[in-house]
């Protein structure tokens, strides 16, 4: 059995996740795809395109603390990984050569829902949206590094084009 080259490209909202992913795939000459065509959860709390927030969203925020919301989250994500397996072994199946990067998405609250702006409920949402977020994040990179896996923090990147020549470097030794 050949072995498998995957990468997993996770973290917070809008940090250019689904970026970094397509500029490192171009680099590699690897598939690119993104977690989101497996589901979500439960969706995202504020207006996209004009439509409202949809009722099992908003009671779902409003019913749950931050700590109640990030586990079912991370709960959410080990009920998907059968079927992550499964995109991953239906993306590199073939005996060519490259691999696969998976990326998961979100888009950051203060640029898609006018997070300044909110007031009230809207607000609420929005804040245990973050917090959820926040939390989550530190549990994968708590995870990760427990498990011996490298962490790469985006945010101590200038560009783009920097970040990607160190996971190239770190691809590439």
């Amino acid at each position: 059995m050949r072995e498998r080259k995957v990468i997993l490209i996770g973290g917070t909202s809008n940090v250019g996740k689904s970026t970094v992913a397509q500029a490192l795939a171009a680099r590699l000459g690897w598939r690119c795809v993104s977690t989101d065509t497996v589901g979500r959860h439960p969706g995202r709390p504020w207006p996209i395109d004009g439509r409202p927030v949809p009722a099992h969203v908003v009671r779902h925020y409003l019913a749950l603390p931050v700590e109640d919301l990030t586990a079912q989250q991370v709960a959410h994500y080990d009920r998907m990984w059968p079927a992550i397996v499964s995109l991953i072994e239906r993306h590199t199946s073939d005996d060519g050569a490259g691999g696969l990067i998976l990326e998961g998405s979100g888009v950051w609250p203060d640029r898609a829902s006018r997070f300044a702006e909110l007031t009230g409920t809207d607000r609420i949402l929005v804040d245990k949206f973050i917090g959820r977020t926040q939390r989550y994040d530190e549990l994968m990179v708590s995870a990760a590094r427990r498990a011996g896996m490298l962490v790469v923090a985006a945010d101590s990147f200038s560009s783009l084009a920097t970040l990607v020549d160190k996971c190239w470097q770190l691809l590439t030794g």
